[in-house]
């Protein structure tokens, strides 16, 4: 998967080192947690690289996650590239590919299903306002006492995650979980 964007605003906090600045933590996550949503496993290893700005934080980011039993994710972010944001879930019976998965700047996402032998099926599915999902969720969750979907492991092994990428950007090497 892929989120980037031209960052062309000075001052602004995504280019704060201790604000949590940096393409990874701003839109890197969303490529990341959409991953460790379809595994629905924690991540085992990562190897990670990052091109640093003059502010001092990284302005792009390419990462390989290794999961249980072999399976893999790749994702980049990117604050140095024009506008972009897709994701691509390969399997031994195809692919899916979502365009737009995280923002609807440019008009409405696509799911397009591919069959190892390559016919195309395109999916339809609910149009529904950004963040819609996650207001509702907490509403269940206070109102109707409905367990939130993402748990607080799910979280903890989120940051987890982002910070051993983090480490490997730093340090040059794979970082094992």
């Amino acid at each position: 998967g892929h989120f980037s964007f031209l960052q062309s605003r000075e001052n602004d906090f995504r280019l704060v080192k201790e604000m949590g600045g940096g393409s990874l933590w701003d839109v890197g996550v969303y490529p990341l947690s959409f991953s460790q949503a379809i595994f629905n496993a924690p991540l085992e290893s990562v190897f990670a690289w990052g091109k640093e700005g003059n502010q001092s934080v990284e302005m792009s980011c390419a990462a390989l996650c290794r999961y249980s039993n072999g399976r893999t994710a790749s994702f980049f972010s990117s604050f140095e590239t024009p506008f972009s944001t897709a994701m691509t879930i390969f399997g031994d019976q195809g692919r899916l590919e979502i365009d737009h998965p995280f923002t609807h700047l440019e008009g409405a996402s696509t799911f397009r299903l591919y069959s190892k032998e390559g016919k195309l099926t395109l999916l339809p599915f609910d149009q529904r306002e950004l963040y819609l999902c996650e207001a509702e969720g907490m509403e269940d969750a206070i109102l109707n006492g409905i367990p939130n979907p993402v748990t607080l492991l799910d979280t903890r092994n989120h940051i987890r995650t982002v910070l051993a990428i983090d480490e490997s950007m730093r340090s040059g090497i794979p970082v094992t979980l």
